[in-house]
């Protein structure tokens, strides 16, 4: 039952059993630690932008910090932009990005994930799936522009465990293009 005296304030408190106490200072902090890694994301994105080092440099910085290769891409292809350097191991990827374009057998499977695809029209969260075809693991979001799709924003990386922080910033990319 909540206090009395917590009713009319407006704050944000928890009730613990003291046996669960480790698990929920644990958690609070995880949740705080992943905030502050969001913030100091933004921060460096805004100084970036502020000190005209442009798009790119965003992208590799937040591509560092989070430990995962970023790749922006337009419908039909055409690398937008990607970080650097760019940490996939698939060499098909590697070289079809330095060429400027996304491999076509990815290009493939996405097609298929759209077709797929049962609520096109809903809430647009970034997408978690994994690309059978080089068991590579990715984070998109659709970016649109006059309310039709545009492109994408990926975040690839070899292992299924996304950074928390990863949701957030591929989100913001896609806000940002």
């Amino acid at each position: 039952q909540i206090p009395d005296y917590l009713n009319d304030q407006s704050i944000s408190w928890i009730q613990v059993e003291p046996d669960q106490l480790n698990i929920a200072v644990a958690e609070v902090g995880r949740i705080l630690l992943n905030h502050n890694k969001i913030q100091n994301l933004h921060l460096k994105i805004v100084d970036s932008f502020l000190h005209s080092r442009g798009f790119s440099t965003v992208l590799d910085e937040i591509s560092q910090s989070l430990n995962t290769a970023i790749v922006v891409m337009d419908m039909s292809g055409k690398i937008i932009s990607y970080s650097k350097p760019f940490s996939v191991s698939d060499p098909l990827w590697r070289e079809s990005v330095a060429k400027g374009y996304c491999p076509p057998f990815f290009m493939e499977h996405l097609r298929d994930v759209r077709q797929s695809d049962e609520s096109p029209n809903m809430e647009n969260a970034p997408i978690f799936r994994q690309c059978a075809n080089t068991r590579l693991f990715y984070l998109a979001k659709r970016m649109y522009t006059d309310g039709n799709l545009f492109g994408y924003v990926f975040m690839l990386q070899s292992t299924a465990n996304f950074d928390h922080a990863c949701y957030d910033m591929v989100d913001y990319i896609a806000k940002m293009t």
